[in-house]
C-alpha cells in the first residue's frame, strides 16, 4: 500500500459503482467524462468499463469471478486474505478488522473515521459498504482532490427496503453469476448509512478531498454535493 501514498496527488477521480443510476448517462457521455481522470471500478462496473479502469476494487460480499479485467488495471481485494476464493489474483489484498464485525462497532456508527485512514491502519473496518471501508479511504490516501461517484445510490427508505443493482434485469452472460439482493431487508442498514454519511463526507473534506454524487437518481444524503453530466 505504501507505493500508492500520494500517487495521484491533486488529481480527479471517478468511482463507478453498481446502483441503478450507473446507467443514468449514455456510455459515450460517461467515457468522455472519464478522460484525464483516475477511474475506479467497483465490482460489476468493470464489465462495462474494463478498458478505462485504472483500479478494480471488490470484496468478499457478492464475490464472483471477473474474466475481462484489463492487464493494466490494479486490483484491490478486501476480505480475509487467507481466503483462497479471492476473486481475481489481486494486486493487493486487504485484511478486514474482524473485531469490527459487530453492529455496535460499525465505522459509520462509531464515526471513528481517522482510525481507519490508511495512514493509521491497513486493515479495513465494516462500514457497512465497500465505498466507506476501502474506496474513499484509498482515494484519500492516493492524494486525490475531487471524487465523482456514478452509481452510488442507496435507497429511498420511505418506500422500499430492497437494494437493486443496475444489472438486475440483464440477461447477458456477464451477469449470470452476479448475486441479486431483491429479497433482503436493507432498510435499517441504509438508514444508518444515509444518516451518518455526512459525517464521513465532512471528515474527508477536512482532509482535503471533495466528494460528489453525479446524477439525479441517487438517494444519497443531499449533504453530499451534486454535479451533472
Amino acid at each position: 500500500m505504501e507505493a500508492f501514498k500520494g500517487i495521484h496527488k491533486d488529481k480527479e477521480c471517478v468511482v463507478l459503482t453498481c446502483g441503478p443510476s450507473f446507467t443514468e448517462y449514455p456510455k459515450d457521455v460517461v467515457k468522455e467524462f472519464l478522460k484525464d481522470k483516475i477511474v475506479i471500478c467497483v465490482k460489476e462496473t468493470v464489465i462495462e468499463y474494463s478498458d478505462e479502469a485504472d483500479y478494480f476494487i471488490s470484496n468478499g460480499t457478492r464475490n464472483r469471478k471477473f474474466n475481462n479485467i484489463n492487464d493494466k488495471t490494479i486490483q484491490i481485494y478486501q476480505n480475509d486474505c487467507c481466503d483462497t476464493k479471492s476473486s481475481n489474483n489481486p494486486t493487493i489484498c486487504l485484511d478486514e478488522d474482524r473485531s469490527n464485525f459487530q453492529r455496535a462497532n460499525q465505522l459509520l456508527k462509531k464515526r471513528n473515521f481517522d482510525k481507519y485512514n490508511f495512514e493509521n491502519e491497513k486493515k479495513r473496518p465494516w462500514g457497512p459498504g465497500i465505498l466507506y471501508e476501502t474506496v474513499f479511504y484509498f482515494c484519500l490516501y492516493a492524494g486525490i482532490k475531487n471524487v465523482y461517484t456514478i452509481g452510488w445510490d442507496l435507497i429511498d427508505t420511505s418506500n422500499t427496503h430492497k437494494i437493486t443493482h443496475y444489472f438486475e434485469d440483464s440477461t447477458l452472460d456477464d451477469y449470470k453469476s452476479s448475486e441479486s439482493w431483491k429479497d433482503k431487508d436493507f432498510k435499517d442498514e441504509m438508514k444508518l448509512v444515509n444518516d451518518n454519511i455526512p459525517h464521513f463526507y465532512d471528515y474527508l473534506k477536512e482532509k482535503g478531498m471533495n466528494l460528489f454524487v453525479m446524477g439525479k437518481q441517487s438517494y444519497v444524503n443531499e449533504h453530499i454535493p451534486r454535479k451533472y453530466l
